[in-house]
């Protein structure tokens, strides 16, 4: 049996799917069929979703604007998933803080408790998470990944990146301040 526009049953999806896609119109279709005297079957319910796109396409340019911010501030930055502390984003200045070349150096299932220089730094700064929801001039010694260590002050606040709840951190290194201070 073939279906088209002639037929018994017409099914929207099929037929018209390509000219709604050509011309921009977001449907979401659903429903059941009815019949009646000299009509055809239709099966569909059509909804328009053109705002919800709308909406997530100006998500979209709002995470790009993030990510540019993030990429040109000269402030390493790193965003953690709040649950497991696994790093989800890190800019480049990071990196370099890290003593990283690439993101590939990382590796995939990075935690920011990584950083720290020993455990018990790495506890004081999740239980101020945990409590407060944010860190405010949380002071510790960071490790490079070659195993030197560093000062280091972060900042972070609480957000929502790709819809996990997480914790955008600012770090700045105070080595050399410390270092001076002791001298």
């Amino acid at each position: 049996m073939t279906f088209g526009i002639d037929s018994p049953e017409f099914y929207l999806r099929d037929e018209f799917t390509g000219v709604f896609d050509r011309y921009g119109v977001d449907l979401v279709y659903s429903g059941h069929a009815h019949s009646y005297e000299r009509s055809y079957y239709l099966r569909g319910l059509t909804v328009d979703i053109t705002e919800r796109r709308r909406a997530e396409e100006a998500l979209r340019e709002s995470e790009a604007r993030l990510r540019a911010i993030a990429e040109a501030t000269p402030v390493p930055l790193m965003i953690s998933a709040v649950q497991d502390a696994r790093v989800i984003y890190m800019n480049d200045h990071t990196l370099r803080l890290l003593g990283a070349q690439s993101r590939d150096d990382i590796g995939p299932s990075l935690s920011a408790t990584d950083f720290f220089a020993d455990d018990e730094t790495a506890q004081r700064f999740l239980d101020q998470v945990r409590r407060e929801r944010r860190v405010t001039n949380f002071e510790g010694r960071g490790r490079r990944l070659d195993g030197r260590t560093f000062w280091v002050v972060c900042t972070g606040e609480p957000m929502t990146y790709d819809g996990v709840p997480a914790l955008v951190t600012g770090l700045l290194d105070i080595t050399e301040r410390k270092e001076a201070a002791v001298r």
